[in-house]
């Protein structure tokens, strides 16, 4: 994975730049029981906490709860977005490749969250594979590429609106470079020990800024640029 830096456009404040937060994104998985969850493996950050696991736990009452394991890195997520409840937990990867995510939670609250998914490819994410691959790194970072990706993203996917660069829910931009998209095509999921029920599109409009759970599930492996904490 390529470790660059450079400056987002200017939108009228001065811009930030952004860095690269390698791993995988898996933005929201909703299932019929209400429940929403995220799963995020940050495997190298230019923050001080160099890697970290995130579980975002959104509940039918919309209580967000982010679960982070180390606890210390909590205060470097909260400045990109916002949540209910912060809590330490250890979090497991038992698989995180393009053919499945499975991953085991247990939290200083007690609370403990069982998920696996299948991965696998659809028309959509054939295409923007290849429209990633065949088009330059500096032209997808430009306004027009950025635009661009956001639009084919949209057309490609059955993405609700949520898009690819954008600004968080604390006002941040952000952008994914995805090195590879997979959909999610079946997954299982208990929380507490209960079974959260089958896979299914959200039942409510479920956002933290630009990033809105999508109806049709995928994971992103490779980069999400973020501003650097300290800055």
């Amino acid at each position: 994975m390529s470790h660059s830096t450079e400056a987002v456009p200017d939108t009228g404040t001065e811009p930030k730049s952004l860095h690269p937060f390698s791993g995988f994104l898996l933005p929201g998985i909703c299932f019929t029981s209400g429940y929403c969850v995220w799963l995020l493996d940050m495997e190298s950050t230019p923050n001080p906490i160099e890697s970290y696991k995130e579980v975002w736990v959104i509940s039918p009452d919309e209580e967000v709860t982010l679960y982070i394991d180390p606890v210390e890195a909590a205060p470097y997520v909260e400045l990109y977005h916002n949540f209910d409840r912060v809590v330490g937990a250890d979090i497991t990867w038992k698989q995180a490749d393009v053919s499945g995510i499975k991953a085991e939670m247990n939290a200083e609250d007690g609370s403990t969250l069982s998920i696996q998914a299948t991965l696998g490819s659809s028309t959509g994410t054939n295409l923007l594979n290849a429209i990633t691959t065949l088009t330059p790194q500096p032209v997808l970072r430009t306004p027009i590429g950025e635009s661009i990706s956001n639009l084919s993203f949209g057309l490609l996917m059955d993405a609700n609106e949520l898009k690819v660069a954008g600004f968080t829910d604390g006002q941040e931009p952000y952008r994914v470079e995805a090195e590879t998209l997979r959909v999610i095509t079946e997954a299982t999921a208990t929380l507490n020990e209960e079974d959260l029920g089958e896979v299914s599109p959200p039942d409510r409009r479920i956002e933290f800024g630009d990033a809105i759970v999508p109806n049709e599930p995928f994971v992103s492996f490779g980069e999400l640029f973020l501003p650097f904490a300290a800055e």
